[in-house]
């Protein structure tokens, strides 16, 4: 398991840190979720899917003569399901997204996809989820057909599905291409690492899944529009901001990840000269200290953790940080200005994102205060 296929699934790989001791010291990227695998009907619902337009479609590209047999029987060979099939808009690896109807059996693996499709009203739509996907609740009823690799094929074919969607930028064109030929259904890739990209995400799965309109509101609450004037700290410099993925050894996630993007939009610089998740050794980090340190945290799941119980981990936090070789020099330990984030809103690519930034914010604003 590579971090950039765990680091989006929160609590069940890289965050279970009371007991995980794998963890990947040379990754770059970050995985967000996984496939989410989708099953459409077949009526043909047009008028919708022609709001977005600008792709050209195909079938299969394949000469397997069963396989276009099938493909012409679920989908129809007539000039109405091409028409569809031509709007789609292309997943994020430039494919062509090989459908021509409304789904409705969707198969989802990766936490945020399985947030997005919730987000977007299509929840009874999940025949299927990765085994991470436990937001919301009602996600936990779904039957799990797969985890952080993949979808499993045999469990992925006996749910029937008409779709799938991957949601991670380390699975690539070939694998991508594999699971669609050995599930027998279209399968598009998300793998954005951008809050805007996650944005962009939303809109496409809001069309693949027939409800674009919805998808647009929704895409446009994840990148809230903050005041960050107070972003400048001492003389006029920009403050800094240092994100915890791991203790001991300390991995920080650096630059061209979500969770810097989420840094950035906060009002942060992000102190990580790296790119992507690495160790970092501590001499390194106290030649160019932050002036906050932040934490993810699996401990506070939802707004009604951060508003008990905020207070009582951030000192947990704290006393353990203070014991730390090395860490217990930084004067953002010393002064406490440490923040505590709910993991899943700051490493998964899904509608939480906009609550992640509020509240690094919001926790910012108020340590400022007590200067």
């Amino acid at each position: 398991m590579s971090l950039p296929q765990c680091l989006g699934h929160g609590k069940r790989c890289l965050y279970e840190r009371q007991s995980s001791t794998r963890f990947h010291k040379n990754a770059n990227s970050l995985c967000y979720n996984l496939p989410v695998i989708s099953r459409y009907s077949r009526f043909f619902v047009v008028g919708v899917l022609l709001l977005v337009a600008g792709c050209s479609g195909h079938l299969p590209q394949n000469n397997d003569p069963k396989a276009m047999a099938q493909w012409k029987e679920r989908y129809g060979d007539n000039d109405q399901s091409s028409q569809v099939l031509n709007t789609m808009p292309r997943d994020d690896l430039d494919r062509v997204v090989e459908l021509r109807a409304i789904p409705k059996r969707v198969l989802v693996i990766g936490p945020g996809a399985t947030e997005i499709v919730f987000a977007l009203g299509q929840g009874a739509k999940l025949a299927g989820r990765d085994s991470a996907s436990d937001y919301p609740a009602e996600a936990a009823k779904v039957s799990v057909i797969g985890d952080f690799n993949g979808p499993n094929i045999e469990r992925a074919v006996a749910a029937n599905p008409d779709f799938v969607v991957v949601q991670g930028e380390t699975y690539g064109r070939d694998r991508i291409d594999e699971w669609q030929k050995q599930i027998g259904a279209p399968v598009a890739s998300v793998a954005a690492t951008t809050v805007k990209g996650v944005a962009q995400d939303i809109q496409k799965i809001g069309v693949w899944l027939g409800t674009p309109d919805k998808a647009k509101n929704v895409a446009a609450e994840v990148d809230p529009k903050l005041d960050v004037s107070f972003k400048s700290g001492k003389n006029g410099k920009p403050q800094t901001a240092l994100v915890e993925v791991q203790r001991s050894p300390l991995m920080v996630a650096g630059k061209e990840t979500l969770i810097d993007d989420v840094l950035n939009r906060a009002g942060f610089d992000n102190a990580a000269k790296v790119s992507g998740y690495k160790q970092l050794n501590l001499e390194s980090v106290l030649s160019s200290p932050p002036d906050f340190y932040v934490v993810p945290s699996d401990k506070l799941k939802n707004a009604s953790d951060v508003k008990l119980n905020l207070a009582s981990e951030r000192n947990r936090v704290l006393d353990s940080l203070r014991q730390m070789p090395g860490l217990k020099n930084l004067e953002c330990v010393r002064r406490g200005r440490v923040l505590l984030i709910p993991a899943d809103w700051v490493l998964r690519p899904g509608p939480r994102l906009a609550d992640g930034i509020k509240e690094m914010t919001r926790q910012r604003l108020q340590l400022d205060a007590k200067k």
